[in-house]
């Protein structure tokens, strides 16, 4: 693992952390190629592979049953 994988894995877990109310709606600015303050140094690239890989956590979080309040009616 490089070390800039490292530092974006990190970044991942930092916007976890946030909450899942939170980390949805990062996922929908990112979508829509928003910035945001947490990525503020990424390439495009990187907050692509952030997209998807939150993404992914957040569908095996939903698939766990996660909070209802972080449901997507979607």
């Amino acid at each position: 693992m490089s070390a800039r994988t490292t530092i974006l894995n990190r970044r991942i877990e930092e916007i976890c952390a946030l909450g899942c109310v939170e980390v949805y709606g990062i996922i929908e600015r990112l979508a829509k190629g928003e910035q945001i303050a947490q990525l503020a140094d990424a390439s495009p690239e990187e907050c692509r592979y952030i997209l998807e890989e939150l993404r992914s956590l957040m569908a095996v979080y939903q698939a766990r049953g996660g909070r209802s309040e972080c449901q997507l009616n979607r």
